[in-house]
Order: structure tokens, then sequence, then C-alpha cells
């Protein structure tokens, strides 16, 4: 007998083929409005910690379930498409289905990034957007079913500072749609330029321009707060701004208290992502380069060796273990992940400086059970069935 996850991802490709149904109802992670909601229709707001596995691939292992006994609920994983021109080793499929094992088993949700494309047009051995696209399709069937578990993150810090707007818009709208071609129904994440920081304010004025090329309206979007984001105004008046102009959900994709020397207002983006109800994941757990130490979270990899910035991520007030959520495609009911407090919910520019990410100069498994909320249930589909599009799964049968 077929089960409900295979006649759901059946029933996708009938009805979005036939354009019968907007499929954003189908996917794992959906959009409404400024809110992101898991695979049961509920909010969820990542508390987050990066994991630069394509350099550590070694410690990938034991360095997700460290992170997510932190109370974290989402690890954002460095890969590689093996592009990059210092010669960075390509993450095979392999390697990417241990880290979706390992992210499930320890019930955090998984955001996968290609690292590549870090300042794009500005950095020569940076690659392409659409070299990031063609390794997102490469790893099509070690994706497709992931979709309540695993986000995309298209391409890492996809262009440096004063690159063409339309580059930025265009190549985005361009490798959603190879992405989509591709059957991915994921949540997708895009980055902002100027190396994420958008002190351009690009994508600040021309994200809906990018959203529209996804006919799943299932696209979301990352800015990382460097030192560009040195008080609360400036952070409070970007991801509001963000918000009100677009109605699209925005996140912090990275952020630590201090960039190569220069002071961040981290405890600022933490408070503004809990007043506001907006994820954020720090900026990473180990192996900075040496540019960029004070950004371990953890000394060493050892989880028992908290830095100052790891204590003020996990133990601020508005911190990963006060503020954290676990998705509740885990456990059903949305319930705090090893921590006592509770995520914000409520709903509700930049300076000229050049600057850098420190991203760019760093070295329980099985079904959760049915999906509500947001997705269709099996009612639904019976009634599809009766207008037309039994043939498809007559042919899931077979």
């Amino acid at each position: 007998m077929i089960g409900y996850k295979s006649l759901k991802q059946t029933l996708l490709g009938c009805v979005w083929g036939a354009g019968l149904i907007s499929a954003s109802a189908w996917a794992g992670f959906s959009i409404s409005g400024t809110q992101l909601l898991d695979g049961n229709g509920q909010p969820f707001v990542m508390r987050g910690i990066n994991h630069a596995h394509t350099w550590y691939t070694g410690q990938t292992n034991s360095a997700i379930p460290n992170i997510a006994n932190t109370g974290a609920n989402l690890v954002r994983v460095v890969l590689s498409n093996g592009t990059h021109k210092e010669g960075w080793v390509r993450t095979p499929a392999s390697e990417v289905a241990n880290i979706i094992t390992l992210c499930k088993n320890n019930r955090v949700i998984c955001m996968l990034e290609v690292h590549d494309t870090t300042g794009y047009g500005e950095k020569a051995e940076a690659t392409s957007l659409a070299q990031a696209a063609e390794y997102w399709v490469s790893l099509a069937s070690t994706l497709r079913g992931q979709e309540d578990y695993v986000l995309i993150n298209i391409g890492n810090e996809p262009f440096g500072n004063s690159q063409p707007a339309d580059a930025w818009v265009d190549q985005h709208k361009s490798a959603i749609k190879t992405l989509r071609d591709a059957q991915l129904t994921h949540t997708l994440v895009v980055d902002a330029p100027n190396w994420g920081q958008d002190w351009q304010e690009v994508m600040l004025n021309r994200a809906s321009e990018v959203e529209s090329a996804d006919p799943l309206s299932n696209t979301l979007f990352s800015v990382h707060m460097y030192e560009v984001y040195q008080n609360y105004d400036k952070i409070r008046s970007y991801i509001s701004g963000f918000m009100s102009r677009h109605n699209l959900p925005i996140i912090v994709g990275e952020f630590g208290a201090d960039h190569q020397g220069k002071f961040v207002d981290a405890a600022s983006v933490m408070r503004v992502g809990e007043e506001l109800g907006v994820g954020y994941i720090g900026w990473s757990w180990s192996g900075n380069g040496s540019c960029c130490t004070a950004l371990d979270i953890v000394n060493n990899f050892n989880p028992n060796s908290l830095s100052s910035w790891g204590n003020t991520l996990i133990n601020g007030a508005n911190g990963i273990k006060a503020t954290a959520r676990r998705a509740s495609i885990f456990d059903g009911t949305g319930s705090s992940s090893s921590t006592s407090g509770s995520s914000s919910s409520s709903s509700s520019s930049s300076s000229s400086t050049s600057s850098s990410s420190s991203s760019a100069s760093s070295s329980t498994s099985g079904d959760p059970g049915t999906p509500r909320g947001g997705s269709l249930d099996f009612l639904s589909m019976l009634l599809l069935v009766g207008v037309g599009i039994g043939g498809c799964i007559s042919r899931a049968r077979t």
C-alpha cells in the first residue's frame, strides 16, 4: 500500500505539473507572510549555529550532536560544490546524506549552503550561483523526501561589494528556476549581497523581485550581520523595514560579537530576533582562521569550552537556551527543546562600509507522523483524485 508521504510526493508532481494547485501547500516547510512554517504548519523561528563542514569534515559527526545539545533547533552546514579556485573539495552526496541523518537523529533542522559563491564578482576565486544551482540538482535524489527537515541556502554571500544589483536579482531568479525545474520543492534561502551584509540595500529594496521567480512562493531571505550592524536601531530598522516592505521572512543567517576586531552588536541581533520573531544563526561552532578566532563559539571543537561569544549566544538573555523551540515535526507539539524558554511569535539602512563576512576568511530518524496545518490532508488528496488525477496515484502503486 502506498504510504502518506509517497502519495503526497506523487500528487505534488501531478497537481504542480497540471497547474491545478500551488505546490507550496505540499512542501515540508512553507511560508506564510513573514513566517516560516514547519511541516506541521507551525511557526518555526530559527535559533541556530553554523558548522564549517567543508573544512572540518572529521568534526561533523560530533559537532552536530554537540550543537543540538546547546538547545539549538537548526544547524547551518557549509558545503562545497568543488568549484572554488582555492581547491575546496566537493561535498559528495554520501556526506550530505549523513549530515541530514545526523540532524534528524538529533532533532535539529538542517540548512545546507554552498560556500563557493562567497564574494562572487569581487573575490576572484569564487564561483557563480549557476554552478551552485547545478550542484543542488546533482543532489536531487538525496534531497527529495527530506523537505520536512532540510532548507536549501542556494549560495553563501553570493556577491561581494559594488556589484550590479541586477546581477544579484537575475542570477538568483535563474537559480531558483533551475531548482524548481528539478522538482526540488524545499524552502529556499537567498543570501544578501555585499558579503551578506547588504550595506547597499539591494536585498532590502529588491527581494520581492527574486521571490516572484519561485512558483511555489517558498523562498526566504538572509542577511549576515557583522560590523555594518553596531547598534540596536540599525538592526531593528533593517529587519522591520524588510518585513514591512516585502511581507516575506528574513533571518540573520550569520552574526558574531566581533568581526576582524570590529564590534558587532550581537546582543541587539538576538533582542530584535526575539522581539520580531526572526530567526538567527550564530557563526560558527569552531575552526575560524587566525583573523577571526573570536568568532569561535567553542574552543577547539570542545563543547565544554565556550568562548565569550559562545556564552553570549547560548546563555544570553535572548540566546539559544532562553528562546529556542524545536520544530514540531520532531515531536508534534513544538515544545521547547531541552530549554525552559519559548520563542517570540510576534508578527510583525545600512552604512556604506566595505566589509567581508567571517565565512569568507574561515578556513529520531524516521517518519514523525502525518503533517497537519500547512499541508493538505489525506481527504483533500482523495478529493483531488476525484477531479481527474487518479491515474497518477495508480502509477505510483506500480
